[in-house]
C-alpha cells in the first residue's frame, strides 16, 4: 500500500493522509472469511487473475516513479 501511495503522490495524484491506515480499518470490519477478489481467482485455475494487472503495474510504474 505504501508503493502505491508513493506512486500516486509523484504522479500528482492526491490521496488522504490517512489512506492507509483508513483502508486496513476498512477491511478489520470484514468477516474473517471474507476473500479478496484476487483470492478468489487465484483459487480458480483456469481463471486469470489480478497479479500481473496489479503486480506488475505497480513494479513497473514504481521502478518509473523511483519508488
Amino acid at each position: 500500500m505504501g508503493e502505491i501511495v508513493d506512486i500516486a503522490r509523484k504522479k500528482g495524484i492526491n490521496l488522504p493522509e490517512n489512506i492507509i491506515e483508513t483502508s486496513l480499518k476498512k477491511a478489520e470490519g470484514f468477516p474473517y472469511v471474507t476473500k479478496t477478489s484476487f483470492q478468489r481467482d487465484f483459487e480458480q485455475m483456469d481463471k486469470t487473475d489480478e497479479r500481473s494487472i496489479y503486480g506488475d503495474t505497480i513494479i513497473s510504474l514504481g521502478k518509473i516513479m523511483g519508488c
